[in-house]
């Protein structure tokens, strides 16, 4: 027999049947909303990643500023396609010689030389170069670890031979020290044929090295700056190699005026005369070693021993002069010696 809790609507029926003919439809109502459930879940689609670009560490340990480092690194291209490198990009004094448009085939591999330079460097350095190809993949990262301690001190840190100074024919000194104390040779002086090297002691094992440089008085040094390097070998186990910036400038220290010459008017049958002044610009007296002009033609009328300032009295027939444009060069006993060169014009009449 069924029992009912009775009355109107919203009465709770409590018969074990009722409940059973509940939980079985409710079980259909969930096995309707959810048909998939015992169904293995979709896989996500993603793309495979290209590979990691190599990881190269090049650590030169304890160095000092004066030394240029280098090593050799190998890098293979990983990837499954041949490419083509870019110039390498670094965030600091690295370098690695790579030549722009290097291809390499899928699994081929290049000798990469890769310097360093610590010079106004101090302290523990860690930078990276890049490694990429044309179409901005990845190939490697250097990354090269240095830390910057000089053991050497030089004084002056720069060979500067300047014309302005008189220096082109002087003697630079500099000072080469231990800073600990340790004994060290200097030696094998690798520098352009112009730059000439005495030290002062040679082969000898000292803390302290005095090293003179002087150029050649025969080498035409043109006008302007110049710059170069000095490398010398050490005893020294910090500084196998000490590189010297060598700075060479040459402006002009003589000046004249008139600053051009012109000569116009009717060729007659009497000399053309004009004059110059010629002065150092440090206002210093220097001699004339010579003067002469492209023709040939001019006569020169001068003092040549010191003086800050040279008058020189020129004479020539007008139809001597067979080049409309030329040239007065003036060579001064200053430095290396130099010429100063005046135009001069013969205008039509």
């Amino acid at each position: 027999m069924h029992s009912f809790t009775g009355g109107r609507s919203g009465k709770r029926i409590n018969s074990p049947h009722h409940r059973q003919l509940h939980l079985l439809l409710m079980s259909l109502a969930l096995a309707a909303f959810l048909p998939h459930c015992d169904s293995p879940a979709p896989s996500i689609q993603t793309e495979t990643p290209p590979l990691d670009a190599t990881q190269i560490t090049v650590d030169f340990g304890t160095v000092g500023s004066y030394t240029q480092l280098q090593s050799t690194v190998t890098i293979q291209n990983t990837t499954a396609e041949a490419v083509e490198l870019l110039p390498s990009q670094s965030s600091c004094h690295c370098v690695a010689s790579i030549t722009e448009g290097t291809h390499l085939e899928p699994g081929e591999s290049l000798e990469v030389s890769v310097t360093f330079d610590p010079t106004g460097i101090s302290g523990a350095k860690e930078e990276n170069i890049f490694i990429r190809t044309v179409s901005e993949v990845q190939l490697a990262q250097i990354t090269v670890i240095a830390l910057v301690e000089d053991a050497v001190t030089l004084s002056p840190g720069v060979v500067h031979f300047d014309s302005l100074l008189g220096s082109l024919s002087s003697t630079q000194r500099i000072r080469f020290k231990s800073i600990q104390g340790e004994k060290f040779t200097l030696s094998d002086l690798q520098a352009p044929e112009y730059i000439r090297f005495k030290n002062r002691d040679p082969g000898q094992s000292s803390n302290e090295h005095l090293i003179e440089f002087s150029l050649d008085p025969t080498h035409p040094f043109p006008l302007g700056e110049h710059r170069s390097e000095a490398t010398l070998k050490t005893s020294h186990p910090r500084h196998p190699e000490i590189h010297l910036a060598i700075i060479i400038t040459k402006v002009p220290t003589l000046r004249a005026d008139p600053g051009a010459i012109f000569i116009e008017g009717p060729a007659t049958t009497s000399p053309y005369t004009f004059s110059l002044l010629v002065t150092r610009r440090d206002s210093a007296p220097f001699s004339i070693q010579s003067i002469s002009d492209t023709d040939n033609a001019i006569s020169f009328k001068f003092d040549p021993g010191p003086s800050p300032a040279h008058k020189i009295e020129a004479t020539v027939q007008r139809e001597d002069l067979h080049t409309p444009q030329s040239l007065l060069t003036i060579t001064g006993n200053i430095g290396l010696g130099e010429q100063l060169e005046i135009p001069l014009t013969v205008l039509s009449p």
